[in-house]
């Protein structure tokens, strides 16, 4: 699941803020006005991540699923108008709220396809600053630097939550 991920790189623009143009489409309201060929290329270009937890059939689906949706959206005009009134930056939870509880039942496969989509890895630059700012180089067990790094964390905010409970 985490092939590639050495080459995974935040974007950032020119004020150091997140760059969100290249953003792959998640979100009801993006998937419903993608063709179903181009949907499979979105699917094919990411076929060989998929393929660690998907089985063929199960990918083969995903491209059903999202028939399905474009489909349900077309028939029905109180879910078309639903997902049409959703903002440009809905939030994933909201936007899949809107199709309604049964998205979950008729799209699994394509929730947790676009759900994998719009989860952002985590970037070392936070790490590389706690060692900074520790004065630590980076050792043979570097690999774990992402979990000593969110164990302090962890430990940390523990810490003044158990300090004002008294």
């Amino acid at each position: 699941m985490l092939e590639g991920i050495y080459e995974t790189n935040g974007k950032r623009d020119s004020e150091n803020g997140p760059v969100y143009d290249e953003e792959p489409p998640t979100l009801p309201q993006q998937l419903v006005n993608i063709s179903g060929r181009n949907f499979g290329l979105l699917v094919q270009k990411h076929t060989a991540r998929l393929q660690l937890t998907f089985s063929d059939q199960d990918i083969a689906r995903i491209e059903d699923e999202h028939a399905t949706l474009r489909h349900d959206v077309a028939s029905k005009p109180l879910l078309q108008i639903s997902i049409a009134g959703l903002p440009p930056r809905a939030s994933f939870k909201d936007s899949w709220g809107v199709v309604g509880l049964d998205a979950k039942v008729r799209y699994p496969r394509l929730l947790k396809f676009v759900g994998g989509l719009a989860s952002p890895f985590a970037t070392t630059a936070t790490v590389e600053s706690d060692f900074s700012i520790l004065r630590w180089e980076k050792d043979a067990g570097r690999g774990n630097l992402e979990d000593f790094s969110l164990e302090g964390i962890v430990q940390c905010k523990a810490f003044d939550a158990l300090r004002y409970t008294r």
